[in-house]
């Protein structure tokens, strides 16, 4: 998908219900167990997760050198907050960095007619792996709309940064309803912040934070 991201595909014995913004717990081998977010549309019958590769990651190791086409894995889930639940309504305004992007896929393509907009963040044009299927979408779909930013390396939590910029000009409108952010922990947790600070927030929060693993964190 990217140079550093992994489209990992898999088939259950039997269709496992979930809903965007959900996330499994994959046991890739005995003692390495890891949780991702579904990337697939309600519905499908195979399971899709984008996993980015670490240095030092014992998971993303495996999946990248030791792990084949038709190897079976134990899966368990879904957890965490679903988007929609409880016949939510209102916009529905994702903030994605990273493989953050995946759930944002699932969103997209489970959408039952809500307003979606996205703003996207990477620190490189790279990181903008979903770019042709937010664009595509955008293009044909005048319910979505699409921001891609680059933040470069600039601090996320700095009133100047591009994170907190572009919330700041966020039409109250859009925090009306459900406001998902996922990524790496530092980016949900100053975009969560951020957005709590916006007066006009009348919506709830959702935060899917992606964690490293104790051995890559320190790698």
């Amino acid at each position: 998908m990217a140079p550093e991201i992994y489209r990992l595909v898999l088939r259950p014995d039997e269709p496992i219900a979930f809903s965007p913004g959900q996330f499994f717990e994959i046991e890739l081998a005995p003692g390495i167990t890891r949780s991702y977010s579904v990337a697939s549309e309600q519905g499908a019958l195979e399971l899709e997760f984008h996993i980015r590769a670490i240095a030092g990651g014992r998971a993303s190791g495996l999946l990248a050198e030791e792990r084949e086409l038709g190897d079976a894995v134990r899966v368990s889930g879904p957890f965490g907050s679903a988007i929609g639940a409880d016949q939510a309504t209102g916009p529905i305004l994702a903030i994605a960095a990273s493989t953050g992007h995946a759930p944002v896929q699932s969103i997209l393509n489970s959408n039952d007619g809500r307003r979606v907009h996205l703003v996207s963040f990477a620190r490189q044009r790279e990181g903008f792996y979903l770019n042709g299927l937010f664009a595509r979408a955008a293009e044909a779909d005048t319910r979505f709309t699409y921001q891609a930013i680059m933040t470069g390396a600039v601090a996320r939590n700095s009133s100047a940064s591009p994170l907190a910029e572009a919330i700041r000009q966020l039409d109250c409108d859009l925090l009306s309803g459900q406001v998902y952010i996922a990524g790496p922990p530092g980016f949900v947790d100053a975009a969560a912040e951020l957005v709590s600070a916006r007066q006009c927030l009348t919506g709830v929060i959702l935060t899917d934070r992606f964690e490293l693993s104790a051995a890559a964190a320190a790698s």
